[in-house]
């Protein structure tokens, strides 16, 4: 069924599911972008909304159909199909049917209706997933997982949907009821189903070059889609998903090159991705999917010294300073320096600042690293700082030998406060990505500090939940992921943010306040990054490589060498037999 230009009626579906119950500026984008194209829309909201949200679906719609939480996207479609009704269907010349699962238009939708009204078919989609065989979730009847068009956007014309075929379909079928049978019973079997019957499809964003390269083009080669192919969508998933996912299509870059494309040419307002994610996903799995890494040049910087900005020093001893001097000695200049301390340590460590005079020192007699913290907060407040770097002079002297504690010591400072060029392009990546809220030393990953650390997270994870509940904090957060916390207490941050520290960290010890600052941040809707200094980068890189080959090494021994998944499913099960059939199932398809 070809459509004729510039006289065609379309009856858009939007599938809509919030955990929390709320709709981001994100779907109010994009449902007003669609309403250009269709001359009725039908939100049909899966689950529990609240009252605001609400309004802003009715807003951007015609009308907005609530409906309980069953049946995933096919279980909304048809509920929206048959509320409507066949005889009202019957007007329109195609049915959308798209949900939340994507950022966008990238590209206006308009382009993708007006290119793909041309196409002599019965039905199509934005996008496409390529065959894989075999079947791996073992439930497809066909033995392998066809290709097919993805159900976050699919466009069904009069001659397909008034069809006793399509009708039959989507009465009878059955709401799947968990996210694999959604995907066997409908969204991978579709594009099949009614190109067996005799109906023709195509795809707007044609990937056949692709086949064999790439099982799912629009997330692993998301910004060839974007930037060769006009592709008007990029996936929720891209910015959180199983980690997994990554490393068994890709080397793990695919996110952010496409997010990179995104922000060089400005396609779409990344704030819309950021006010979504942080609210709903995992810190850490944000992180891994974005690489929220940055490296810092020691030997020059462009940072625009028109920045207000201050470095706490937090003196929890002043035994060593020949350990420090270096350090205090190349702080930048352009930096108010404020020093926290018994009035001993403030005493010893100030010696080394008497040539420049810009330090203020705040003696206190607290021993509590969170006290000390707040209170430089409160002071801090109504100075307007753009950026506060906090630098804790820690006491390593506890536990022999101390040479692991003075190494960690070392890696803080040497990444964040290594030199005045060290801290100045710190200080422009911040001013690159408004989104970060605070940027830490690398995560410790061997040694006494990270057993201990990890140890402590597992053991006290209850009492953050517990306490991110009471102050109705609420940010995705589990066990098992590593929390991205300053371990060491060395951070630079936003001003704006160190003021809001002091509501939500009062009262904690040391740990619990480093565990919960930067789930704070997030719920204040700010990441965390991760800097390295190019004089350090090498130390990590060399340790992890030598880790992971050292453990490979051992487990190849006894569970063979395979895809990670699979040597990891081999290891908790002490299964040596199991192969491809354990790869986790390809969740990134939501």
């Amino acid at each position: 069924m070809k459509l004729e230009k510039g006289n065609v009626k379309r009856c858009g579906l939007f599938l809509y599911f919030d955990k929390q119950g709320i709709v981001d500026d994100y779907i109010s984008y994009m449902l007003n972008d669609l309403k250009k194209s269709v001359d009725y829309l039908l939100v049909v909201c899966n689950g529990y909304i609240e009252r605001k949200s609400l309004k802003k679906l009715q807003d951007c719609s015609d009308e907005v159909l609530c409906r309980a939480n069953v049946g995933f996207d096919l279980g909304g479609y048809r509920e929206g199909l048959f509320y409507l009704g066949w005889k009202q269907l019957e007007q329109y010349d195609e049915i959308v049917m798209m949900n939340y699962t994507f950022f966008g238009p990238l590209y206006p939708f308009s382009e993708m209706f007006d290119a793909m009204a041309e196409k002599d078919v019965d039905f199509w989609g934005v996008t496409k997933h390529h065959k894989v065989e075999p079947d791996p979730f073992g439930q497809i009847p066909y033995g392998y997982l066809p290709e097919h068009l993805q159900s976050h956007l699919i466009v069904v014309r009069r001659s397909l949907f008034m069809s006793y075929q399509y009708r039959d379909f989507m009465i009878n079928r059955k709401n799947p009821a968990n996210y694999t049978e959604a995907i066997c019973t409908y969204e991978a079997i579709f594009t099949k189903v009614f190109s067996d019957l005799g109906f023709t499809w195509d795809v707007y964003m044609d990937t056949s070059d692709l086949e064999g390269v790439f099982y799912y083009p629009v997330m692993f080669a998301a910004r060839d889609a974007i930037e060769n192919r006009r592709c008007p969508v990029i996936k929720r998933r891209s910015f959180f998903t199983s980690y997994d996912d990554f490393l068994l299509n890709t080397c793990g870059e695919a996110t952010t090159e496409a997010y990179d494309y995104l922000m060089e040419h400005d396609l779409y307002d990344l704030n819309l991705i950021w006010d979504n994610i942080l609210r709903l996903e995992n810190l850490t799995a944000i992180h891994r999917s974005l690489h929220l890494n940055y490296m810092l040049e020691s030997y020059h910087t462009d940072f625009a010294w028109n920045k207000k900005v201050a470095v706490v020093l937090i003196a929890d001893d002043a035994k060593h300073p020949f350990f420090y001097r270096r350090y205090l000695a190349s702080m930048p200049e352009w930096a108010d320096v404020h020093l926290y301390g018994k009035k001993e340590n403030c005493t010893e460590i100030s010696k080394m600042w008497e040539e420049k005079g810009n330090i203020k020192i705040y003696p206190l007699e607290t021993e509590s690293y969170t006290e000390t913290l707040l209170a430089a907060a409160k002071d801090l407040k109504d100075c307007s700082y753009d950026y506060v770097g906090v630098a804790r002079l820690r006491d390593f002297n506890k536990k022999q030998p101390y040479s692991n504690e003075i190494s960690w010591q070392k890696g803080d400072w040497d990444n964040l406060y290594g030199n005045r060029n060290i801290c100045g392009n710190l200080l422009q990546f911040f001013e690159k990505n408004p989104r970060m809220g605070m940027c830490i030393p690398p995560i410790p990953r061997h040694g006494s500090l990270f057993a201990k650390t990890q140890s402590n997270w597992c053991g006290r994870f209850l009492e953050v939940k517990e306490y991110l509940d009471g102050k109705a904090v609420t940010v995705n957060v589990n066990q098992e992921e590593n929390p991205l916390m300053p371990f060491g207490g060395s951070f630079w941050i936003r001003g704006t943010l160190m003021s809001e520290l002091p509501a939500y960290m009062e009262g904690l010890d040391e740990e619990l306040a480093l565990m919960v600052l930067p789930l704070v941040l997030q719920h204040l809707k700010f990441y965390t990054g991760i800097a390295y200094s190019d004089r350090y980068t090498s130390v990590p890189i060399t340790n992890q490589d030598y880790m992971l080959r050292e453990n490979n090494r051992q487990l190849f021994r006894k569970y063979g060498p395979s895809y990670h998944v699979i040597v990891r499913h081999r290891l908790l099960t002490d299964d040596l037999t199991a192969g491809e059939e354990w790869i986790e199932k390809d969740s990134s398809q939501e």
